[in-house]
């Protein structure tokens, strides 16, 4: 069975890890392509049976526009060409399963291009189409009414099966998703999609890891961990490992030395990171969280938040209330409430986890199940 992933990714990275690591998870089905409307970060740990189609990449500038790789928001002849590659892709490789990320949920701008996708796979007669989600979507647009009975309307009449990746011992979809009950094709809860890296178990070093994730909107976050690192050594003895993000601006950092945080860009294995690490502080991006949680190390979560986008808060709401990490919010972040809040996480005892983390395997099976379906 050919299994084929469509993914854009605008701000972050992380929409395209999890849908790599649903790629991989599928590789035991058959052969895989994944096409990504997003740049790859070449450091990316991507397995290479993988086949990777990059359509011209587009992003979101800061004014809510797509642009270019080069700034330009002229992206019309960019679209066309994009749509060209993403038809000529499938007609060659022929999916039996198609799979795309957050799409009817998000990614109305992209509306055109995926339904050229979904009608040019179905031109393979019997093909199955399935829509990927993560456990919380945003839920501030001005017409989010309107938003989600469209969402509904598109994942019943183009869509035959939905795989959202969450446990619903702590988010379900219909918290964030009005229409939920309305949506009347096949509908599963695969678990939290956790890394395919394994971590060695370790001894833990005197060391606090600060991550960005991406790093397009975590830059606050790094500068007050900078603002902080000399207490936080000298009351704490911990050492600071800053993870700015392959897309983090450049951040004014002191050289690495036993007087400044060693700072580095990426990590190609985050799980065995943390897993050494004493206390991980990172924004709660779906990725990050899932990964401090699989290594069970103590955590602050610094979500991002806007008048708009209130995805990190709520999950990591639902984190903290469980008492599995330190929240920390953003309006309140400055190096001493990091301080105290690195102390709390130290001397809080970590509640057990009972949540679903393994779901990339789930997934897998879901999507061979959905693609056999006569």
């Amino acid at each position: 069975m050919k299994s084929l992933f469509y993914c854009h990714h605008s701000v972050g990275i992380g929409h395209l890890v999890r849908t790599v690591r649903l790629a991989e998870a599928s590789l035991h089905n058959g052969p895989v392509l994944l096409m990504s409307g997003g740049t790859v970060p070449p450091r990316l740990p991507i397995d290479s049976g993988i086949r990777i189609v990059q359509l011209p990449p587009l992003r979101m500038n800061s004014d809510n526009t797509l642009v270019d790789a080069s700034g330009d928001a002229n992206v019309d002849k960019i679209f066309e060409n994009r749509k060209r590659i993403a038809v000529e892709t499938i007609r060659d490789f022929l999916p039996d399963v198609v799979v795309v990320e957050m799409f009817p949920f998000g990614r109305k701008k992209f509306a055109d291009e995926v339904s050229s996708i979904i009608e040019t796979a179905r031109e393979n007669h019997g093909v199955k189409v399935i829509s990927s989600v993560r456990d919380v979507l945003v839920t501030k647009r001005r017409d989010q009414d309107r938003h989600d009975l469209r969402a509904v309307t598109s994942l019943n009449e183009n869509f035959d099966a939905l795989l959202i990746h969450s446990d619903p011992k702590l988010i379900s979809l219909d918290a964030t998703f009005s229409t939920f009950e309305e949506i009347a094709i096949p509908t599963f809860y695969t678990g939290y999609i956790g890394g395919s890296r394994r971590h060695r178990e370790s001894k833990r070093l005197r060391r606090i890891v600060v991550s960005a994730g991406g790093g397009r909107v975590g830059h606050e976050l790094i500068d007050i961990a900078m603002a902080a690192h000399s207490r936080i050594k000298q009351e704490l003895n911990l050492d600071m490992l800053l993870v700015t993000g392959p897309n983090g601006k450049r951040c004014r950092i002191p050289a690495n030395g036993a007087d400044g945080p060693t700072a580095v860009e990426f990590i190609d294995n985050m799980p065995r990171t943390l897993a050494e690490s004493m206390v991980s502080v990172s924004q709660c991006g779906y990725n990050t969280a899932v990964d401090v949680l699989k290594t069970g190390t103590p955590a602050i979560f610094v979500p991002y938040e806007t008048a708009s986008e209130d995805e990190q808060l709520r999950r990591a709401d639902q984190l903290c209330r469980k008492g599995y990490a330190v929240l920390l919010r953003q309006q309140s972040l400055t190096a001493d409430s990091l301080l105290d809040a690195v102390s709390k996480a130290l001397s809080t005892e970590q509640a057990n986890i009972d949540i679903n983390l393994d779901g990339a395997a789930r997934s897998g099976e879901l999507i061979r199940e959905v693609g056999h379906r006569a």
